[in-house]
C-alpha cells in the first residue's frame, strides 16, 4: 500500500515538474509527457477502461494520427516526418494519464498553478532586473547578445518567454475563474498585469497582442465585479500600459512601430514581409500538392521547390501560420480536420454566449475564447510539431478534457 501511495506521488511530482521542466531543458519536460503517457496507456489496460477511447472527440484525434502517419510514410522519406508524425499520438494518452491522476488528486491543478504562479513571481523579477541590467539576468547572462533588446530571463538563448508566460497565465487564469472567482479577482488581475510587462518587455509580438486580448475580453466580459471596479480595473491598466511603452521606447519601437511599418508598406496585412514571403511559399506549396501536401513537418525541405521561382526568401522551419502549414504539409485533407476544430470550438462558444448569463455556460465559454485566442489563425503561430508549444497546450487540452468527460458541477 505505502508503495502504491509513493508511485502515486511520483506521478503527480512528474506532473508538478512540467512548468520548470519546460524552462530548463525541452528534453525534460518531453520526457515527463512520455512517462505520463506510458502511465496513462497502463491505467486504460490496468481499470480495463476503454469508454475513453469511445469519445467522438478522441476518435476524431485518433483518426487525425492515423492521417498524419500515413501521409508521412507515403509522401515522405525523411526521418522527421515520420518521427514527428508517429509521435504525435502520445498527447491523447498523456491526457489520459493525467486525467487519471486527477481522479486521484482532485486539488492537482491547484497545486500545478500555484507552482506556476511562484514562477511567473520570480520570471517577473528576473526579467526587469534584465531589462534595467542592459540585458544581464540575475545569473550573468546577457540576452541581448542573440537579440538587441530582446528579454529571454532564465530561458537563456531561446527567446521564448512571453509565449511561456502568455500560455500559463490564460491557461491558469481559466482555472481561477472557473474554481475560485469570486474570491481572487485581484490575484487573477495582478496576474495578467505582469504577464502582459512581461510579454511586453520580452517583445514578442503575438504573445503580447494575445494575452492584452485576453485580458480586455476577460474584465469587461467575464469578471464578476461592478462597472465602477471595471472601470478602475481598466483605466489603471491602460496608464500602466503607456508607462511601459514610454519607458521603453526600444521595444516599443520593435512591437508597434515596426509592426504598422511593415503592414503599411505591403498590400498583405501581416506581421512582417518575412511573414507573407513564408505565407507564399506556403500557398505555392499547397497548389502543387492540393489534396494532401507534402507531408508532416516538411516545410522546411519542401519550401526550396517554390522559393527561386518566386524569387523571394521564404524558407524556414514552418510558414508560422496554423492553416499555411497545414495546407503546405497536409493539403486539404488535413485542412478538414483544422476546420473541425475550429468550428467545433466555434458552435459550442456562440451555445454558451446565447446562454451567457448562466455560470456555467460563461465558464465554458472562456475556456472556448482562450482557445481560441491560442490558436489564432490571424496571428503568427509556431510549428504545429514544436513539441516545447505542444507539451503546454495538451495542458490546456487536458483541462478542457477533464472538465468535459468528467463533468464537473462547479464548472
Amino acid at each position: 500500500m505505502k508503495d502504491k501511495i509513493n508511485f502515486n506521488n511520483l506521478n503527480q511530482l512528474i506532473f508538478y515538474s512540467i512548468p520548470l521542466a519546460l524552462i530548463l531543458s525541452n528534453f525534460l519536460a518531453n520526457a515527463a509527457v512520455i512517462y505520463l503517457s506510458i502511465y496513462g496507456i497502463y491505467q486504460i489496460f490496468l481499470n480495463r477502461n476503454f469508454e475513453v477511447l469511445k469519445n467522438n472527440l478522441v476518435k476524431i484525434f485518433i483518426l487525425f494520427c492515423v492521417f498524419i502517419s500515413i501521409n508521412a510514410l507515403i509522401l515522405d522519406v525523411f526521418l522527421l516526418s515520420i518521427k514527428s508524425s508517429f509521435s504525435f499520438i502520445r498527447y491523447l494518452f498523456f491526457i489520459i494519464g493525467v486525467y487519471y491522476l486527477y481522479k486521484k488528486n482532485y486539488n492537482l491543478f491547484l497545486n500545478f498553478f500555484i507552482i506556476y504562479l511562484f514562477i511567473l513571481i520570480f520570471l517577473f523579477i528576473d526579467a526587469n532586473y534584465q531589462i534595467i541590467n542592459e540585458g544581464i539576468n540575475v545569473f550573468g547572462f546577457n540576452s541581448y547578445y542573440i537579440q538587441s533588446e530582446r528579454i529571454s530571463s532564465i530561458f537563456f538563448e531561446e527567446l521564448i518567454l512571453g509565449s511561456y508566460v502568455q500560455k500559463f497565465t490564460i491557461l491558469t487564469v481559466c482555472y481561477l475563474y472557473c474554481f475560485y472567482k469570486k474570491n481572487l479577482n485581484y490575484l487573477t488581475f495582478a496576474s495578467l498585469i505582469i504577464s502582459i510587462e512581461i510579454c511586453f518587455i520580452s517583445g514578442e509580438r503575438t504573445a503580447l497582442f494575445s494575452i492584452i486580448l485576453f485580458f480586455f475580453t476577460f474584465i469587461i466580459f467575464f469578471m464578476d465585479i461592478s462597472k465602477f471596479k471595471k472601470f478602475i480595473f481598466l483605466t489603471s491598466s491602460i496608464i500602466i500600459f503607456l508607462i511601459l511603452i514610454v519607458q521603453n521606447p526600444n521595444v516599443k519601437n520593435r512591437i508597434f512601430t515596426n509592426t504598422l511599418e511593415n503592414i503599411s508598406s505591403s498590400n498583405y496585412i501581416y506581421f512582417s514581409p518575412g511573414h507573407k514571403n513564408h505565407l507564399d511559399v506556403a500557398l505555392n506549396l499547397f497548389k502543387n500538392k492540393p489534396i494532401s501536401g507534402y507531408g508532416s513537418n516538411t516545410f522546411r525541405i519542401a519550401c526550396h521547390e517554390v522559393q527561386n521561382k518566386l524569387k523571394i526568401i521564404g524558407c524556414s522551419t514552418h510558414p508560422h501560420n496554423l492553416v499555411a502549414q497545414f495546407l503546405a504539409e497536409k493539403g486539404i485533407i488535413g485542412l478538414i480536420f483544422l476546420l473541425f476544430f475550429y468550428l467545433y470550438i466555434i458552435s459550442n462558444l456562440f451555445k454558451s454566449l446565447i446562454n451567457f448569463d448562466q455560470s456555467i455556460h460563461k465558464k465554458k465559454a472562456l475556456i472556448l475564447f482562450s482557445i481560441l485566442i491560442l490558436f489564432n489563425p490571424l496571428f503568427p503561430s509556431p510549428n504545429f510539431y514544436n513539441s516545447w508549444v505542444n507539451n503546454i497546450i495538451f495542458i490546456i487540452f487536458t483541462y478542457c478534457f477533464i472538465i468535459g468527460y468528467n463533468k464537473i458541477k462547479n464548472v
